[in-house]
């Protein structure tokens, strides 16, 4: 309703969550070829991830790029898609910061490293349990929250990151679990 204590040009990021892996990447390549929108990877291995999946699709390919080797004006007015959260939240909020959107759509999947370390594999079964199915998936501001709450306390741990090329090598290189 009232928006008083935060700022007009904050970016809004919204997390869509699925069960697996393969639903998240099925969800990704959905949502490309409804918006055609620029489609951004922390870690190459996800970035390579990616370029695999949609066969005849040349202009996905294109639309895929790392975080940090991205320019701003690739976008070309594009809406912003990340393929994955990074661990650190510092290092994700400056780089959303520098981007010129509004908004950020952030997929995740609980099968992934940043969130086995934080209880993925009981929420799974709990949503199971729940009737969910693997291709639906859940979005809501207290999952975004817990998000944030979980790469902050991550960040407590990191005295000094030492980078990676997939989400489960930064964890096992930063020993985080």
């Amino acid at each position: 309703m009232f928006r008083f204590f935060t700022r007009k040009d904050e970016t809004t990021v919204t997390d869509i969550v699925w069960m697996t892996m393969q639903a998240k990447w099925n969800g990704i390549v959905q949502g490309w070829e409804k918006e055609q929108p620029v489609v951004l990877c922390w870690f190459d291995a996800t970035l390579q991830q990616l370029r695999s999946l949609p066969d005849g699709k040349e202009d996905f390919a294109g639309s895929l790029f790392l975080a940090d080797h991205f320019h701003t004006a690739q976008l070309q007015g594009r809406p912003v898609l990340f393929a994955e959260h990074y661990p650190l939240r510092s290092k994700e909020t400056a780089l959303f910061g520098r981007l010129p959107v509004r908004e950020i759509t952030v997929h995740s999947a609980l099968e992934e490293p940043l969130f086995r370390n934080f209880g993925g594999d009981r929420l799974i079964h709990t949503m199971q349990q729940m009737g969910m199915q693997p291709e639906e998936s859940v979005s809501h501001t207290l999952i975004s929250r817990s998000i944030r709450n979980a790469q902050e306390k991550i960040e407590k741990k990191i005295a000094t990151e030492t980078p990676a090329t997939s989400a489960a090598q930064w964890f096992d290189y930063n020993q985080v679990h």
